[in-house]
């Protein structure tokens, strides 16, 4: 149920998301797979943690699971061969929340990473190497604004850091229609 309230809250119910004709138990499959031993190197990993084969390894099966599992249920809801793939924002967001190793690729976190020329803005392995590349080029600095940043005694994870300040970026670039900020 945890989950679901967080999606909502970031905006995974709304429109005509097939999450809405679902009950929260939807997630139940999800979150038993998250929970596995398997993936406990991906909690709050630190950046660089992405350069392993097996981290990523582990990160590809997470993400496959996560895909053929809410395709199977958009498939099912809108009782049609759906053309587009799932979206990345759901599947991200997801690991974002629960195990802190990916940003949210969202919209305004793509638009951030893509209007400072980070990476491209689709998620997958090599933009996740990209942003570990700009992590450790700025580490000194968002290393000290990480310490200010904690939620009971716990840091937030790397990828947390850079989620919210490319989402800011990003946010502030929508609403000042083309403000470039220069970091």
């Amino acid at each position: 149920m945890q989950l679901a309230f967080y999606l909502a809250s970031w905006g995974m119910y709304r429109g005509s998301s097939f999450l809405l004709q679902k009950d929260y138990k939807v997630h139940v499959p999800v979150v038993e797979e998250l929970l596995k031993v398997h993936y406990n190197g991906l909690f709050g990993l630190e950046c660089i943690e992405l350069r392993k084969n097996d981290v990523q390894k582990k990160l590809t099966e997470l993400n496959w699971f996560m895909t053929v599992y809410y395709d199977k249920i958009r498939k099912s809801v809108k009782e049609t061969e759906v053309k587009n793939k799932l979206s990345a924002t759901l599947t991200t967001k997801i690991l974002m929340g629960t195990l802190g190793c990916v940003p949210a690729y969202d919209r305004y976190f793509i638009d951030g990473v893509k209007g400072q020329k980070v990476t491209t803005g689709i998620y997958n392995i090599k933009s996740l190497l990209k942003l570990v590349d700009f992590y450790d080029t700025n580490r000194v600095r968002l290393e000290e604004t990480r310490k200010r940043l904690k939620v009971y005694d716990l840091p937030y994870p790397q990828m947390k850091l850079l989620d919210m300040g490319f989402w800011q970026i990003g946010f502030e670039r929508d609403a000042d229609k083309g403000l470039q900020v220069a970091y």
